[in-house]
């Protein structure tokens, strides 16, 4: 069945190279290994708001839909507002790299296909975290548009970078 669908795959990529354009990746988790980041961030933001929540509870109601998280820590929300900026604050400190063979895997898949990025990240955050793991190593570089440079293709950082309140 494998050798059956990679052989659907590469007929696709080969035959039909003109019927896809883009390939698509998600930032968070996929190419970005930010899951202990993110913990980190909001363990001292629960901290910082006087409430004790644990790895594991995160783990259980864990969403990039933050305020599903909000909602499952009992938090209330009029403290949404300053919530978020703690949880800025200490995610700012938090240095996730980026997942092991996320470079090969984009470098093979750039040689054929436009590649394209989605967060629901903040577009300030993917950003600067583009430019520190992607722009800074011999594969490309930044540039002031927010497009890195990955081979012969761009990598366009805004294809969906605020559909966190969906």
């Amino acid at each position: 069945m494998c050798n059956f669908r990679a052989t659907l795959f590469n007929e696709m990529i080969f035959k039909n190279r003109t019927s896809i354009e883009y390939v698509l990746f998600d930032w968070d988790g996929t190419l970005l290994n930010s899951f202990e980041a993110d913990a980190n961030a909001y363990m001292h933001m629960f901290g910082a708001l006087g409430m004790s929540w644990s790895v594991a509870e995160l783990k259980r109601h864990y969403s990039p839909n933050w305020h599903r998280v909000y909602r499952a820590a009992r938090l209330p929300r009029a403290k949404w507002e300053e919530a978020d900026r703690l949880w800025g604050y200490f995610y700012r400190k938090q240095k996730p790299k980026l997942q092991k063979g996320a470079l090969r895997v984009l470098r093979i898949v750039d040689r054929r296909f436009k590649l394209a990025l989605v967060s629901s990240g903040s577009r300030a955050r993917v950003r600067r975290q583009l430019r520190e793991e992607i722009a800074a190593r011999p594969l490309g570089r930044a540039k002031s548009s927010c497009q890195i440079e990955l081979a012969s293709s761009t990598f366009e950082a805004n294809v969906c970078l605020n559909c966190n309140h969906l």
